[in-house]
């Protein structure tokens, strides 16, 4: 028995269901000790649901890998509420935690890789004996602490004892990521980027068994605020003497009565890491506050207040010093957009029309502006972490965006989710709309492409690439067709099957483009060959490139209109936008959006309205006059 198998069947060697897995004993001298329910008690369960039982009748006695074979399409799911009345009770949890690094005085230090600040919020449902049934919102605090929403959740004294405690067995899982991989130290100090091209390595998961102990001490009782002591450890059974990982500590909490939560607590806890060759020791504190949720309402009011007007200072501040600079020529700037918190901003997109400007952000949602008001009229929840990606359907009705391990399809006009796909481990890095925009595909690099029913939010397909790893996609105006592309080639797939139609070599001169986009109704492709040009490819023959001798960003930021005229590139080395007519194959106009660099960009269907970031917080929108 391991962990996740409970509910599972034990079988005997004719194949028949004898029990049902649902413990085992764990501790460091206890590995093969398991618990069943016994078949009785599941035919009593069975027949007060009205399912019918057949009994089993072979006698024939089966090896291993026949057992497993024969059982595996006979076990189903059923869901069973605990207690007898079934009784649940769902809290809503928001939490704000930092980390802070404190030097040891008289021993030699090392800096790890730890968040500095962040956010949990998620519910935590219990049944009638105050059992966690779910648990939403995975945030996790460092240190192998657990998931934030269950760091002030405890265990009641079960019958007026002084002392009382629960072990229970869990698991540690460690992910290794392949020291051959250039990007894992960058990906490590918080460089969020999805991994493509040669560097794309997954990274390795281990499963450890592990046991978790908790004891818990009464201390004195003072104006309904009770004391309460805690111990607490978390060991992996992988090593008696020397276990993988352990994590163990005490530490004192304040209890009040009245409002039946704890208020206050410290903690001093050490993790131990044994390798084969040394230990690793991190002693560290963990202070807990309670909060009143009026209070912490009133303190973000001010935050964002706050916030708001050092953005509006900034903004100005950077717009006096743009206008000393050489301005476009035949750009005219439509509004300067306030009210952005992100200094980073990874993705910035434009409807169609060019009237509706789309902001990423650090914290998930997505930012909405009108083309003539400044500040943003309404938000795009659903996400939980730095926006990746965004993309709007040909009638400017939903907006997609992405993140590194989730992802999101709003309805523009009402700001609801129209779509969230549940996914295993890894993000979609591109995506795109059907022409009727009633299905939505996406593009997991070298792991699959997924086509969704936008209506019904089901799953149409999905299927495994045939060869390296999708930097984008695109459906063809008539939807028969799918192209995908790796860098090295196009794809072209049936997108109700999954089927290979043909394969199209591009036109780099050997080796692989970085980035990609591409452009259904224009019929044309952008595609970063470095860091110091693109080229521009025309679908119908994808062997012959024009190129632009333009330096985009490094995080390749640039788009080509709908139409396929005209691609606008954030020049980062110039610190200058420029805009590109395909056709003509020159510059349009070159200007300059920050005093740092710029940053993101995007450009309407008709290639009229260019959407520009910088550093400095400045979001401009500007219309081409000719």
């Amino acid at each position: 028995i391991n962990p996740g198998n409970s509910g599972g069947p034990i079988v005997n060697e004719a194949g028949e269901v004898i029990g049902v897995a649902c413990a085992k004993l764990a501790g460091p001298t206890v590995s093969t000790v398991g618990f069943a329910r016994p078949i009785n008690d599941v035919k009593s369960l069975l027949q007060k649901s009205g399912a019918k039982i057949v009994a089993g009748t072979s006698e024939q006695m089966l090896d291993g890998p026949t057992l497993a074979s024969r059982v595996s399409p006979s076990v189903a799911l059923v869901k069973v509420v605990a207690g007898a009345s079934g009784n649940r009770t769902t809290l809503a949890y928001e939490a704000n935690f930092s980390t802070t690094q404190l030097d040891a005085p008289g021993k030699r230090t090392f800096r790890v890789s730890i968040p500095g600040s962040a956010r949990g919020r998620g519910t935590i449902t219990l049944d009638e004996f105050g059992e966690i049934v779910q648990l939403t919102g995975e945030e996790q605090l460092p240190f192998c602490m657990g998931p934030v929403g269950l760091v002030a959740l405890a265990p009641l004294n079960p019958s007026g004892q002084t002392t009382w405690g629960r072990s229970e067995q869990t698991s540690v899982t460690r992910i290794e990521q392949d020291p051959n991989d250039p990007l894992a130290r960058l990906r490590a100090r918080g460089i969020r980027r999805p991994p493509f091209g040669p560097f794309a390595n997954q990274p390795k998961e281990t499963v450890f068994p592990a046991q978790e102990s908790t004891t818990f001490t009464l201390g004195q009782e003072a104006a309904d605020v009770l004391s309460i002591k805690k111990s607490y450890e978390l060991k992996t059974l992988d090593n008696v003497n020397s276990p993988y990982l352990m994590l163990k500590g005490e530490g004192d909490w304040r209890f009040h009565r009245k409002d039946a939560m704890p208020h206050s607590a410290e903690m001093k806890l050490e993790l131990t890491r044994n390798f084969e060759n040394g230990t690793i020791r991190v002693p560290f504190q963990m202070q807990f506050q309670y909060t009143d949720p009026q209070v912490i309402a009133g303190e973000r009011q001010q935050a964002e207040e706050r916030q708001a007007a050092n953005v509006r200072q900034q903004s100005q501040k950077a717009a006096e010093e743009l206008d000393k600079l050489a301005g476009p020529k035949k750009a005219k700037l439509l509004r300067r957009f306030t009210g952005i918190g992100t200094i980073l901003v990874q993705a910035v997109q434009l409807t169609p029309d060019g009237q509706r400007a789309l902001v990423s952000t650090h914290e998930g949602p997505v930012l909405v502006f009108d083309a003539k008001q400044v500040e943003p009229i309404a938000r795009l929840e659903g996400l939980k972490q730095n926006v990746q990606f965004l993309n709007v359907s040909s009638d400017g009705k939903l907006v997609c965006g992405g993140t590194l391990t989730e992802a999101c399809v709003w309805n523009l006009d009402t700001q609801k989710i129209v779509l969230q796909p549940k996914i295993d481990r890894f993000a979609p890095s591109c995506m795109t709309f059907s022409s009727d925009n009633q299905r939505v595909y996406f593009g997991f690099g070298f792991l699959r492409l997924q086509g969704w029913d936008l209506a019904s939010g089901k799953l149409l397909n999905e299927w495994q690439p045939k060869s390296g790893n999708s930097k984008a996609v695109m459906l063809t105006p008539d939807g028969q067709t799918l192209i995908a592309t790796d860098g090295q080639q196009l794809f072209h797939y049936d997108p109700s099957t999954g089927n290979l139609q043909k394969t199209e070599p591009l036109a780099p001169g050997g080796g692989s483009y970085y980035h990609a986009r591409l452009t259904a109704e224009g019929g044309r492709g952008v595609f970063v060959k470095s860091l110091s040009s693109l080229d521009v490819i025309s679908l119908d023959n994808p062997t012959k490139a024009t190129n632009i001798a333009v330096r985009p960003s490094p995080n390749g930021s640039f788009a080509i209109s709908a139409n396929g005229k005209r691609v606008v590139v954030a020049d980062s080395s110039n610190k200058q936008v420029v805009v590109w007519d395909v056709d003509k194959n020159q510059v349009i106009d070159q200007w300059p959006v920050d005093t740092i660099a710029a940053q993101a960009v995007a450009i309407s269907a008709d290639g009229k309205f260019v959407l520009t970031s910088g550093y400095h917080k400045v979001l401009q929108l500007w219309e081409m006059t000719e």
